[in-house]
């Protein structure tokens, strides 16, 4: 109400301004036709009040540019509302990330780090969001008729865009600076965390090199020989794990914190050439241990091979009582037991072909002096293979020509059947001749 009485008293006061205004112009026009001695005192006078108007003119102007203002605030005391919301929002993320400003951070302890970053980040987020209810709030006023109809209204809508505007790039900002911060307090971590498995990698590294140190001129152990190795590689793994985390925090890292990062990879390196070093030394041992393991799985599937034969053995038993021919029902039954055996005997042969040829390339890429041992016994081991298949083969031969005995048996068998069936259907039907 008070807005529209005050609108309405301008629209009144600006009547009466353009009313003295054009009543003094008319005057002004006047003033050639009076006597030439009051002509120039009634020019000043006449002057003197149209100043007076222009004065009053130009406050009027402002009022009016004042009301439009008062009136755009009323019917924007929404927006305003939110813009100071933001405001508000935006300045307590400011203050939250003053410690993360500071010029000493990098000295700043991780825990004091951690919280002040992560107060800042969750704060962000909640200013955020207001920036952004904020913002969608300006949109909808924006489209309004009232922002075409008004220019107050849509000036000050332009107003408060700007203010919103440099809230968000001030948020950007302290995001910046706190995305920085966990970036910094979680290098730092893991500089601590790492610190502790270099301390506990190089007490390993000092044990597995007393393993793998040879004790005068005996030969260890295959067992000594695995433990070494299992050690070896435990060591590497671990090795490889701190020295890709290292890495990965020495991206961005500044100041002190890449100092202490070059430092862990510089003892790393070290590390890293005590395996090598360690490896060199047992590379013949760790390949004959190896090479041992290869092989002797290789006997024992020969071993399988035997033992499958013997069921071949078993399956013959009853050709050998000096007979190849057998009673029909015997017959079918040995018939299976030889085709039953002959089929773990070429899958006993298939597993070790299989395993000889999957590992052959493992005992060549071992050194020279193990490969030509090893590859010399796994050819022995195929020689046999070659040889159990030729006595495979040779019962394949055999039990053929026994299951062809055996089925002209059945058939045999069967057709005396059916002839003793049909006689005695004719003898029973003799009496009704």
């Amino acid at each position: 109400e008070a807005v529209l009485a005050s609108k309405d008293a301008a629209v009144a006061a600006e009547a009466k301004v353009y009313a003295a205004k054009s009543f003094l112009k008319a005057k002004l026009a006047d003033v050639n036709r009076f006597p030439e001695e009051v002509r120039e005192a009634t020019v000043d006078e006449l002057s003197q009040l149209q100043s007076r108007v222009e004065v009053v003119e130009s406050r009027l102007v402002a009022y009016k540019r004042e009301t439009s203002s008062r009136e755009a605030s009323i019917l924007l005391q929404e927006v305003i509302a939110k813009i100071s919301d933001a405001e508000a929002k935006v300045n307590k993320t400011v203050d939250l990330s003053a410690l993360l400003a500071v010029d000493k951070i990098e000295e700043m302890g991780v825990g004091k780090l951690k919280e002040a970053t992560q107060q800042t980040l969750e704060a962000e987020k909640v200013a955020a969001v207001a920036c952004a209810d904020a913002k969608k709030i300006i949109v909808v006023k924006q489209k309004e008729g009232q922002a075409k109809e008004s220019p107050g209204y849509a000036a000050e809508l332009v107003s408060l865009e700007s203010r919103l505007t440099a809230v968000m790039e001030k948020l950007s900002e302290q995001r910046k600076v706190a995305v920085q911060g966990e970036k910094l307090w979680k290098s730092k971590l893991i500089v601590q965390e790492k610190e502790e498995l270099m301390k506990q990698l190089e007490k390993d590294i000092e044990d597995a090199e007393l393993l793998t140190t040879p004790l005068g001129d005996e030969d260890p152990s295959d067992d000594s020989i695995v433990q070494m190795d299992a050690c070896v590689m435990g060591v590497q793994k671990t090795l490889d794990e701190i020295v890709q985390s290292l890495e990965q925090a020495r991206q961005g890292a500044q100041g002190s914190l890449k100092n202490q990062l070059a430092k862990l990879l510089g003892r790393a390196k070290k590390s890293q050439d005590k395996i090598d070093d360690m490896r060199a030394t047992t590379t013949e041992q760790r390949d004959r241990a190896q090479c041992e393991g290869i092989l002797s799985e290789a006997r024992a599937k020969l071993d399988r091979v035997t033992v499958a034969f013997q069921q071949v053995a078993e399956a013959e038993v009853p050709y050998l009582k000096g007979e190849e021919t057998l009673p029909a029902g015997e017959a079918a039954k040995a018939v299976a037991g030889c085709e039953s055996a002959a089929t773990a005997v070429q899958r006993a042969i298939a597993e070790a072909r299989a395993f000889i040829a999957s590992n052959t390339g493992k005992v060549k890429a071992l050194s020279d002096v193990v490969a030509t041992g090893g590859l010399s016994e796994l050819e022995a081991v195929s020689a046999k293979l070659d040889d159990s298949k030729g006595k495979l083969a040779q019962f394949h031969q055999e039990t053929d020509g026994r299951k062809r005995i055996a089925l002209a048996q059945m058939a045999s068998v069967r057709v005396q059947e059916a002839e003793e069936a049909v006689q005695r259907t004719l003898l029973a039907a003799a009496p009704l001749a």
